[in-house]
């Protein structure tokens, strides 16, 4: 920001978490540390204005070829203690171009011929508002094929996030355990860190290697 290092090596899908800074007008700029060297201001923004008592979320977004700068907005919504209030920002390259609908139930409950919550496409963001802080599922569904979803949590529970806003978004995964189970997870941002929501169907992989040379075999 302004030609000084704001945010060092910060890797995907990190945050910085909220940050103070002095209120005024900045030209910002993100290099991306690639393999064989940086490539410097991939994005760059002049004459950003951050007004006093405001909060910002700048997202860097999209693949490196088309990155770009994103101001996510949070919720609206003032959480009572038991209450977290929600913004979703639907920021998966791997679904761009697909509208999905995106569904947040009550653990195990039918989706089957039900509205979704809402419905977006890549860049878009909905303002979930303020809900009670138990247990959830969320599920992403494209193509209005409920019954696979391409998306779903499992059972979240969000009560120790009372009171709090959270900022979830929908990015790729990126390994090819996640990968086959699914092309998004979900990342939930607080004011200080954040949380990585993989799909629940989502398996692990192990081997065994027998090294003991007078065992036999086992």
């Amino acid at each position: 920001m302004n030609d000084a290092v704001a945010a060092p090596a910060l890797d995907y899908p990190q945050s910085t978490g909220f940050v103070s800074i002095n209120a005024g007008t900045y030209d910002v700029a993100v290099d991306a540390i690639v393999p064989g060297g940086n490539l410097e201001g991939v994005i760059t923004v002049d004459d950003i204005t951050f007004a006093k008592d405001q909060r910002y979320t700048v997202v860097a977004i999209d693949d490196t070829d088309n990155i770009s700068e994103f101001i996510a907005e949070e919720s609206a919504a003032t959480p009572g203690a038991d209450e977290v209030a929600i913004s979703v920002l639907h920021a998966a390259t791997s679904v761009e171009g697909i509208n999905v609908d995106v569904y947040v139930t009550a653990p195990g409950a039918d989706i089957t011929g039900t509205s979704p919550n809402f419905s977006f496409d890549f860049k878009g963001q909905a303002d979930a508002g303020a809900l009670p802080a138990g247990e959830y599922q969320i599920r992403v569904v494209a193509g209005g094929d409920t019954a696979n979803p391409a998306y779903d949590s499992g059972k979240v529970d969000l009560s120790g996030f009372g009171g709090q806003k959270l900022l979830l978004l929908a990015v790729n995964t990126v390994n090819s355990t996640t990968k086959q189970t699914s092309p998004v997870k979900l990342v939930a941002y607080t004011d200080t860190a954040q949380l990585e929501l993989i799909d629940t169907r989502t398996t692990s992989g192990a081997r065994v290697v027998h090294l003991s040379p007078d065992a036999g075999a086992v």
